[in-house]
């Protein structure tokens, strides 16, 4: 709406100022530039690297891939991951997700965040449990994952397990090396 209004500011003052047969040229040379301009600088900025905040991608069909794939595949598993993969997720796979972003399941996007970005370990292992949860998938250092990076001033569960550090209540599974560079799966274990 902005840019609307920006083109139509621009070409009333071409028409106020030029007359004659160059205010048809001028208006088009000011649209052009008024509307692809800021596009282009845009494109430019997110191909040279400077966009904050765009990360890495993460294969999420590779992921659901391996999902589909014993010993995963083998009963319905609950799927803790960024709600911007929950859709992709339960489309490819029959598994469920604990949030997702084209639903209204709030609560468990909520969930999600409590789990993951919060320093109290026994209320995210509460949280785990009461949900049941089977397998948490991250994608560090892709943008998608930032809600769930934590605010609380703490060490939050997912930097922990980012770095390596999960509790004794998960394990880190290995994965293939293709999926290994994008995501970290950690399978819920040892919970009553």
């Amino acid at each position: 709406m902005v840019l609307a209004d920006l083109i139509a500011h621009g070409v009333g003052a071409i028409a106020k100022r030029v007359s004659g047969p160059g205010r048809p040229l001028g208006v088009v040379v000011a649209v052009l530039f008024l509307a692809v301009g800021p596009l282009s600088l845009g494109v430019g900025t997110l191909k040279a690297g400077g966009s904050r905040g765009v990360g890495k991608a993460c294969p999420v069909q590779a992921m659901t891939r391996h999902l589909n794939r014993p010993p995963w595949a083998e009963r319905s598993l609950t799927i803790l991951a960024s709600a911007n993969f929950g859709p992709e997720i339960m489309y490819r796979t029959g598994h469920k997700v604990l949030g997702t972003l084209h639903h209204r399941n709030a609560a468990g996007i909520l969930d999600s965040v409590r789990i993951l970005s919060g320093a109290d370990e026994a209320e995210a292992r509460r949280l785990v449990s009461q949900r049941r949860v089977d397998l948490i998938v991250l994608c560090p250092g892709s943008g998608s994952d930032g809600y769930l990076l934590g605010r609380s001033g703490g060490p939050a569960l997912y930097r922990r397990l980012e770095g390596g550090a999960a509790p004794g209540w998960l394990r880190q599974v290995d994965l293939p090396e293709e999926l290994g560079q994008s995501f970290r799966l950690f399978e819920v274990v040892n919970l009553p």
